[in-house]
């Protein structure tokens, strides 16, 4: 939680300095709050190297041994970053705060703070889900048999998910830590894994458990979009479909930064209050400024085309058999 404190000041940072005192000054309570409490719930700072920016364009650096047996020298590799504005209409209105105050009295602020929080998180958790969809490595599909028992599905899941995380350490090691995104359907399949621990730390709501160091999710596209064959707007025209619901999602998660998959770059999360045309009601606009990229080590060393044992993000679909 240390982590996520320090995320929340420097996110803070920023959006007094762009947005200005006298600015600031003006925003209700509840929005104040909903800044500093909204920085421990999306899967983005479960999963991803959580590394906030102090500009809208940044670099950030790596360091890695060079190709070749033998070769003991070290090369530096950047990342560059470039936050990018999602912009949310949350229908929140002046008289729906009011109406919360006149209802909940002193606990209205920590409770549309809440409600408020938890939009941008659907936001965030589809946004993703769509980058996860894109940039991940497909590997063989996995058959698995409805009619066998659960048992066996569950070692089926785990031992694909075992052998995607040594291929992504095949040509240079990184860590053995890692997480897994699964359709709802498959996860019930890991709740009922003998082995299967809760890290009580862990604040997202996706969290299923833990076997052999890796950090099972529920797919948020379960949980946060309930119509999710109807879904179109996705990064350079995905559509996701049904056979996309059945996709399970891997990547690299260390303690340590440096060695994760996904890096998630927050730079700063703002509210306007803007008149709509139609109802004449302020309605709250969050503007949330960001940057995901995969990690620079996601790539071929040899320069060629990138392949299951050079990415740091693998998916795999399920075939149902009889």
């Amino acid at each position: 939680m240390k982590n996520i404190t320090n995320v929340t000041d420097r996110i803070l940072e920023n959006v007094v300095e762009s947005t200005g005192v006298g600015d600031i000054a003006k925003i209700d309570s509840v929005l104040v709050g909903l800044i500093k409490e909204k920085y421990n719930s999306s899967l983005l700072y479960s999963i991803c190297d959580v590394i906030p920016m102090k500009s809208p364009i940044g670099k950030i650096f790596y360091s890695r041994h060079k190709s070749g047996l033998g070769n003991n020298d070290f090369e530096i590799i950047k990342l560059d970053v470039e936050a990018k504005t999602t912009i949310t209409n949350t229908k929140f209105t002046h008289e729906t705060y009011e109406d919360i105050k006149h209802l909940y009295g002193e606990d209205a602020t920590s409770l549309a703070s809440k409600v408020l929080r938890g939009i941008s998180d659907v936001k965030e958790n589809l946004d993703l889900r769509d980058f996860l969809l894109v940039k991940s490595e497909p590997l063989s599909d996995l058959d698995l048999s409805v009619s066998v028992e659960t048992d066996t599905n569950s070692k089926k899941i785990l031992a694909k998910v075992g052998e995607s995380v040594l291929k992504m350490n095949y040509t240079r090691y990184k860590t053995l830590q890692a997480w897994c995104i699964l359709p709802r359907q498959y996860a019930a399949f890991i709740l009922t894994y003998p082995s299967l621990i809760k890290e009580p730390n862990n604040p997202s709501k996706f969290y299923v458990g833990t076997i052999s160091n890796v950090d099972f999710y529920v797919d948020p596209i379960n949980i946060e979009n309930k119509s999710g064959f109807e879904r179109k707007a996705f990064t350079n025209g995905f559509l996701l479909g049904a056979s996309n619901l059945e996709e399970i999602y891997i990547g690299l998660k260390d303690k340590e930064i440096g060695n994760a998959s996904l890096v998630f770059s927050p730079y700063s999360y703002e509210m306007d209050w803007v008149i709509d045309p139609l109802t004449v009601e302020h309605n709250l606009f969050l503007r949330n400024r960001y940057a995901l990229n995969v990690s620079p080590l996601h790539d071929n060393l040899s320069g060629g085309e990138l392949n299951e044992a050079t990415a740091l993000l693998h998916n795999f679909k399920i075939n149902k058999v009889e």
